[in-house]
């Protein structure tokens, strides 16, 4: 059957990841929220056809929706059934049936001294301070990078000492626009696939 895709849900991206022998990495063009469905992903060289493949990934679990009023700069999502438990311009908190889990996501400008170069310790360091707010240590896994709505930002893993069925990740991005963004989630250590989801 030949492929059939609709005019609008083409987006066209120059490949600005580093390319190692045959292998590259190239984001799926979804909404806001991933959804489900069939992709097919051409690479061209110029005017090229040089490589094309195709990829279905796998639905998710829960039915998302967008949060993107903070800033209109950052659309996060979160399950159709958790609820929102505070919002402002530059905050906005979710949290799960029974509060078992709990999402926060904040945008705001960044201090000047994390505009410097070198900053990427600063943004661990406030990382750790986000999740000590809440009574977690680093687990000892290294710092991950992690690209959130196409920023790049920091992403660490924690957990309560004495508590080993309570985890956060906490991910961290200063943009060029010189706006902080953080995502903040706590639940199970199961929990951390989420966040990918998120």
């Amino acid at each position: 059957m030949p492929w059939r895709q609709r005019t609008t849900l083409s987006r066209f991206d120059p490949l600005t990841d580093p390319v190692d022998g045959d292998t590259g990495r190239a984001r799926l063009p979804t909404d806001p929220c991933p959804a489900s469905g069939d992709y097919r992903i051409d690479l061209y060289l110029g005017s090229v056809l040089q490589a094309s493949a195709e990829v279905t990934p796998p639905s998710s679990p829960e039915a998302l929706v967008a949060d993107d009023d903070l800033l209109a700069s950052f659309h996060p999502c979160r399950p159709k059934t958790w609820t929102v438990a505070a919002r402002g311009p530059d905050l906005l908190e979710v949290r799960s049936p029974g509060g078992a889990q709990r999402l926060t996501v904040g945008v705001f400008p960044a201090p000047p001294e994390l505009g410097r170069a070198g900053a990427g310790p600063a943004l661990a360091g406030l990382a750790d301070r986000l999740a000590a707010r809440r009574r977690f240590q680093p687990t000892g896994a290294r710092l991950d990078t992690r690209l959130v709505d196409d920023l790049r930002g920091t992403l660490r893993a924690y957990q309560r000492p004495g508590e080993r069925d309570r985890a956060l990740t906490s991910w961290v991005s200063l943009g060029p626009d010189a706006v902080l963004r953080t995502v903040v989630l706590e639940g199970a250590p199961g929990d951390r696939g989420l966040f990918d989801r998120l």
